[in-house]
């Protein structure tokens, strides 16, 4: 009897040595020469092994430049195209569990990327991470939301949507107004018979009221809040 299993425990022992060995040359087999998405233990995708877009230098570009610029470079873009009127632009995004609609307004960019990796919004997450900007969760999956922030005087939004040739990046400058600061705003040059507009925003932990004191030289101001 004691025989009897001493052989079975060598058959068994013997069996998944073998399985081990067959799996770690499958695992070898399909590494070489691969380029394909890598995932996580945790099944998330990443960049490794995967050619993004090409980034350059910033250089010379016939608009003005965004401080959201993933590529640098304007010619590495599908297209770019910008907007200098105050436009209204709604983002709907979820924080602490909450659907948010915002409306936002200021100076836009559209910044077309080409990106046949199949995993584009995973480079433009590598690149955000790089600024520091911050991500905001989105119940789309094809949907990169995220604010940046270079000094207290603009607050930059990225919006970004899946395309059949990449995505499409959204870029809207907004004019940010800091709790507890003096602000002297100058009326930008308009055209005849068009009323001057100045769009600001500021910001709340949610826990306090806020009030502005504004002062104006001579003239009268309608304000919407």
């Amino acid at each position: 009897m004691k025989r009897i299993i001493s052989i079975l425990l060598v058959v068994a022992l013997l069996f998944s040595c073998f399985v081990g060995c067959s799996r770690k040359k499958k695992s070898e087999d399909g590494a070489e020469g691969t380029d394909s998405v890598t995932e996580t233990e945790t099944g998330k995708k990443t960049t490794a092994n995967t050619q993004g877009p090409k980034r350059g230098p910033v250089g010379i570009w016939d608009i003005p430049v965004p401080e959201i610029n993933p590529l640098g470079s304007q010619e590495l873009y599908y297209s770019t195209s910008y907007d200098n009127a105050v436009n209204e632009y709604v983002l709907k995004y979820v924080e602490n569990y909450i659907e948010n609609r915002r409306t936002l307004l200021g100076e836009t960019w559209t910044l077309s990327v080409e990106d046949p990796s199949g995993i584009p919004l995973e480079f433009l997450k590598e690149y955000v991470q790089e600024i520091g900007g911050t991500f905001f969760t989105n119940a789309y999956g094809d949907r990169l939301t995220f604010t940046y922030k270079k000094d207290d005087e603009y607050l930059w939004w990225g919006d970004a949507r899946l395309t059949h040739y990449g995505y499409d990046l959204t870029v809207i400058k907004e004019r940010r107004v800091p709790a507890g600061k003096e602000v002297k705003i100058s009326i930008p040059d308009i055209s005849d018979g068009e009323e001057p507009m100045i769009m600001f925003v500021t910001q709340t932990d949610g826990k306090r009221f806020q009030s502005a004191a504004i002062n104006i030289p001579d003239g009268e101001l309608t304000l919407e809040v």
